[in-house]
């Protein structure tokens, strides 16, 4: 056969007539993506078995989710309701002695947080003002629930109606106990701005009962 001899120094160049722009695309099934550009960012998919797409970046703080038909992935935008209007209050001093035989409304007194102002200290009430979905949580020590028939009943109550009350949990007289503690959670939707949430209590141990300072509170924020 014949050969090319390319002389010491030189340089020789072979040019098939073939620039970049001219190459097919690759297809999926040959290996390739069968697309022909990308922004930074993207996110390739499938959206079949021989197929490849392109999801554009989203935004800052963005998660990637699967779409309502799972079907493929888009972006979505965390929900900002979670969290809001958050309020913890407290019995920063033991209370006066509280009613027996009664329900009642626990007015309390102090607050560790409360942002933006959604509880009032004033009435014990929570309004925070936006209908949804929030959640609460309470809880109430008393002296002197050790009786056999002593119990101590928690519950909150939406705009001080007794027909639905959430969260109801009651803790029985132990014998030789000096003080009980009652805790409790609820989900409540409320459907009217003007709505306010309250946490009420029932004692049947007798007189001289005192909700105890630093070891009672409620608490809450807004979920949905």
């Amino acid at each position: 056969g014949s050969g090319i001899t390319v002389p010491t120094g030189t340089s020789f160049t072979i040019t098939d007539g073939l620039g970049v722009s001219s190459l097919p695309t690759v297809t999926v099934a040959k290996g390739g993506t069968n697309l022909t550009s990308f922004t930074a960012g993207d996110i390739l998919y499938a959206t079949g078995s021989t197929t490849l797409a392109k999801l554009p970046k989203g935004t800052a703080a963005q998660s990637l989710v699967m779409n309502a038909g799972a079907t493929a992935p888009e972006w979505a935008t965390a929900s900002s309701e979670a969290g809001k209007f958050p309020f913890h209050a407290y019995q920063n001093n033991n209370s006066s002695a509280v009613p027996q035989t009664t329900n009642t409304e626990w007015v309390v007194p102090a607050e560790h947080y409360d942002p933006d102002n959604k509880f009032n200290t004033s009435n014990g009430r929570y309004t925070p003002g936006e209908t949804g979905v929030y959640f609460f949580s309470g809880g109430i020590t008393m002296n002197d629930i050790n009786g056999a028939g002593d119990m101590l009943y928690i519950k909150f109550r939406v705009n001080g109606d007794g027909a639905t009350e959430w969260g109801h949990v009651r803790q029985g007289g132990a014998s030789n106990s000096a003080f009980r503690h009652v805790n409790t959670t609820a989900v409540i939707p409320l459907t009217n701005a003007n709505d306010y949430v309250s946490m009420w209590f029932y004692q049947n141990a007798g007189g001289n009962r005192l909700i105890q300072a630093d070891h009672s509170h409620f608490a809450g924020f807004k979920i949905a």
